[in-house]
């Protein structure tokens, strides 16, 4: 855990709290390996996870690295949008997830990504304007 402000957790156990309290939301939570590492996840988190679907709340997660995010994250999750991932351990736990097609991750072109939703495989591009 790379937080090391008591107050910070304080405050991301806070907004689980309010978003679990709030119901029909959507909650996106920035480098979530910040706060839910492979070891530990803060019990509000934990709670949303394991029930906030009754409650209607939507979450997304973004993290540079996936193998070090909790796994009740990755087991509870319905997709994944990946971009260019070169680091062996995010690949080979993605492998775990998404099957061979996270062998292709480390060649994808800038703003290339690969979408897995429910075992069906997506690839496209990013878009600016």
């Amino acid at each position: 855990n790379w937080i090391d402000d008591g107050q910070e957790i304080e405050a991301f156990e806070f907004a689980c709290c309010v978003a679990n309290a709030c119901g029909d939301i959507c909650l996106i939570i920035e480098e979530v390996d910040a706060y839910a590492t492979p070891q530990t996840i803060p019990g509000a988190l934990q709670r949303l996870l394991k029930i906030g679907r009754h409650r209607n709340i939507s979450m997304i997660f973004v993290s540079r690295r996936p193998a070090e995010i909790h796994r009740l994250i990755t087991s509870q999750s319905q997709r994944f949008v990946l971009f260019k991932m070169i680091e062996p351990n995010d690949v080979r736990y993605l492998k775990s997830v998404i099957g061979m097609e996270a062998d292709e991750l480390p060649n994808l072109e800038a703003l290339h990504y690969v979408d897995w939703q429910h075992g069906k495989i997506e690839r496209g591009v990013t878009k600016w304007k």
